[in-house]
């Protein structure tokens, strides 16, 4: 690309942007931000807590929704079909899914469970974890004796939580195309204003951030993700430039202690985020969108740090974030190798063949 870029849709090749790598920093900050935690069982040991009530892993998830509102906006836009539009979201995320649940099952829980082997593999809930988790029936599930003995016991994996919301915001947004609510600006502004709904409900609402119901986690995670769906629809007239980001930080700290600080942080953060895209990314951005480590990195740090602590009571909070970052990098690289991309091939493959099935007629895509 010739000359600085000036607005979103310059970027939005994966060649001109860094969204993978900030995709992997912030899976990377998340692991560092559990290990603090899980190292301590104490909230205010997290990096960024001593800030206020969001600490680095809240920020960095932040980034990841209003990313994969951009990206899933876009695979949604190249689609030749609903149909496989909604292959290529089950491809992306549940072969990986399933992989991690049956590794922390069948070798990880083994060899830190508080039962014996035979009481381990007897038990009913081993062999339903990877089904309950992958069909996200129960995110949460728990195996038996598992992390029983650690500062935060018997939590097999709590970075998956965030992906059933994921899958939520993939389903409003298909049921928005199949609407037609995508097709032009005139109805698009219109779902932008009954999200404004949900503004009211998080902004105006007694602020209790450690007793928050699923709603409240919903509206956080569809405006951030709706927030990256529409910089791509108006992204030929999304200007890159850093004195909007300096103006936007400048409102956010000015509203930080107001009722208006979530909005206001998901203003900024979304378009921090596409200015920190819009940087020459290097060798790093080229490793990033070659090796797509971050989704494993996410869903491996957690059952890996717990797993460290297990073997090594009193490791201090620094070691088990360096150590959580290259074992979960290891399980990431072998996921995305075996497990990963042969499933983005084959979502490649089922895109070719639905476009041949195809009429013109049947494509469903967001316009600008």
């Amino acid at each position: 690309m010739i000359g600085r870029p000036k607005y979103l849709v310059e970027i939005l090749r994966p060649e001109n942007n860094n969204f993978g790598l900030l995709r992997l920093i912030a899976a990377a900050s998340v692991v560092v931000t559990h290990a603090f935690w899980l190292t301590t069982a104490d909230d205010a040991q997290q990096p960024l807590s001593a800030l206020g009530h969001k600490n680095l892993g809240h920020h960095a998830v932040n980034v990841f929704f209003v990313l994969s509102g951009i990206l899933v906006a876009g695979s949604l836009d190249r689609s030749k079909s609903m149909k496989s539009f909604v292959a290529s979201r089950a491809l992306r995320i549940l072969p990986g899914l399933l992989a991690c649940t049956l590794f922390t099952a069948f070798v990880v829980g083994p060899l830190v469970s508080s039962t014996s082997l035979g009481s381990y593999f007897s038990d009913a809930r081993t062999w339903l974890y990877p089904i309950q988790v992958t069909a996200m029936a129960k995110i949460s599930a728990g195996l038996p004796g598992v992390f029983a003995t650690n500062p935060v016991p018997n939590v097999v994996n709590e970075s998956l939580w965030t992906l059933k919301y994921e899958v939520l915001c993939y389903t409003v947004l298909t049921l928005l195309a199949v609407c037609g609510a995508l097709r032009s600006t005139r109805p698009f502004v219109g779902v932008l204003v009954l999200s404004a709904l949900i503004l009211v409900r998080i902004t105006f609402r007694p602020a209790d951030p450690t007793n928050l119901s699923p709603i409240d986690h919903f509206a956080r995670f569809w405006l951030l993700f709706l927030l990256g769906v529409a910089f791509h629809h108006f992204r030929a007239t999304i200007p890159l430039r850093w004195s909007l980001l300096a103006a936007a930080v400048l409102v956010w700290w000015a509203g930080s202690a107001t009722r208006f600080e979530p909005v206001l942080t998901f203003l900024a953060t979304g378009y921090g985020a596409i200015m920190l895209a819009s940087l020459p990314g290097g060798w790093a951005r080229d490793f990033a969108n070659q090796h797509d480590l971050s989704y494993g990195i996410y869903i491996y740090g957690w059952p890996v740090t717990q797993a460290l602590v297990w073997f090594r009571p009193g490791i201090t909070s620094l070691a088990a974030a360096a150590l959580s970052l290259l074992l979960a990098a290891v399980l990431a690289w072998a996921s995305w190798t075996l497990v990963e991309r042969p499933s983005l091939d084959l979502k490649k493959r089922l895109s070719r063949a639905s476009w041949r099935r195809s009429e013109p007629s049947s494509v469903v895509g967001v316009s600008t």
